[in-house]
């Protein structure tokens, strides 16, 4: 069996496509993306037949945990940059996520190396109120963290896969992930059974964040849909633009920008059509060449309350009347955390009372940066 290995933003990922339009490859993923005893990524992408003339090919994304996911930002670039240089699709085409997982059409470009791609419509956007008390325990009590106690700067966003985001006032905070601080974020992740993502923006343009994520039970080099929960956020409550570079550990920066969506179904990235190739008549294939690596950048500056700031400026196009975060209507901070007794809260009902009154669905995401094929693999795996 050959595997493909991609890199993009941080992320790697092991590529392949099949005949078979069914399969169930968790197993192969747990085995494939283990660091030791196979070849080590974060996850598995199979791409598979799909019959409708404007989709090129269906995907199907496990975590390294072999747990399956809807959406995943920075393997969706692999995905379109594999397929196009292995002549499955044309350099603008669409893809479709997995069919028993709220399956979303998606778009994507190819130019060279560098991969744009859209996540679709977000949903379920609201503010907590409350965080679980087996969270807040986990931090210590002498940690200068106070703005993750605070209930009301956490959002729950869904961009393909569900995030929660928090923004804080300090950039150490973000990039110092302190043992403390990755267990709360590990009890969030259990509660929400969500990604966690702690954010720090540098100007109104320019942020920088962490992302812990499920499947994988830690912080992560990067993570696209993070990302995008992110960026959305900072625009929505905060004020920030609508264009931004996000900067995750890995250090390379991605580009995201959002746009209202158009109900007639075009994006950035153009109505699609073209010639889609059927993968019973493809035969071997040359791997794709691999670019520079890009510099990381440098950029450690003090929080100029870039937040407070740009949420007077743009107050215009927040949330705040859907999601009603009181500490973000106001330049107080709440003088004690909000913090529920309950080790269970929240619920799955809890989640879902939250839902129905979530604001959510007028905004797409768009993604672009750069993607490198590293290797081709040959493994005993069938």
């Amino acid at each position: 069996m050959t595997l493909y290995k991609y890199c993009a933003n941080g992320n790697d990922f092991l590529l392949f496509h099949t005949l078979f339009t069914q399969g169930d490859y968790s197993e192969l993923a747990r085995k494939v993306c283990d660091r030791h005893s196979g070849i080590g990524a974060d996850g598995l992408v199979a791409l598979l037949p799909f019959s409708d003339d404007g989709i090129a090919y269906q995907w199907d994304f496990y975590n390294a945990d072999g747990s399956r996911a809807n959406m995943c930002g920075n393997a969706s670039r692999c995905a379109a940059h594999y397929a196009y240089n292995l002549g499955l699709a044309p350099r603008d085409h669409s893809f479709i996520t997995h069919s028993s997982m709220q399956a979303q059409v998606i778009k994507v470009r190819v130019n060279g190396q560098i991969v744009s791609s859209n996540l679709g419509l977000y949903r379920n956007f609201f503010a907590l109120s409350a965080l679980p008390s087996n969270a807040v325990q986990k931090l210590d009590s002498t940690y200068l963290a106070t703005s993750l106690l605070d209930a009301a700067r956490w959002f729950y966003i869904d961009t393909g896969v569900p995030h929660l985001v928090c923004f804080v006032q300090d950039l150490a905070i973000v990039r110092e992930s302190s043992a403390a601080t990755k267990a709360f974020m590990q009890e969030l992740r259990k509660s929400f059974d969500a990604n966690v993502n702690l954010a720090y923006a540098a100007s109104g343009d320019e942020i920088y964040l962490a992302t812990y994520e499920r499947g994988v039970e830690d912080i992560t080099l990067a993570c696209g849909t993070g990302m995008a929960a992110t960026l959305l956020v900072g625009y929505k409550v905060y004020g920030l633009e609508s264009s931004a570079s996000l900067v995750p550990p890995s250090g390379d920066r991605l580009r995201l920008w959002c746009e209202p969506f158009d109900n007639k179904g075009d994006s950035a990235l153009g109505s699609h059509s073209g010639d889609f190739v059927d993968f019973r008549t493809t035969a071997d294939y040359q791997s794709s060449s691999a670019l520079k690596s890009t510099k990381s950048p440098t950029s450690n500056t003090a929080n100029p309350r870039i937040l407070e700031k740009h949420k007077q400026a743009g107050s215009e196009k927040s949330c705040r009347k859907q999601v009603e975060p009181e500490s973000l209507q106001s330049e107080e901070k709440s003088p004690t955390p909000k913090v529920d007794s309950s080790s269970k809260l929240p619920t799955l009902a809890h989640i879902n009372e939250l839902e129905s009154k979530a604001y959510s669905g007028d905004m797409e995401v768009f993604l672009e940066g750069e993607v490198r094929c590293v290797a081709v693999c040959q493994t005993c795996y069938d």
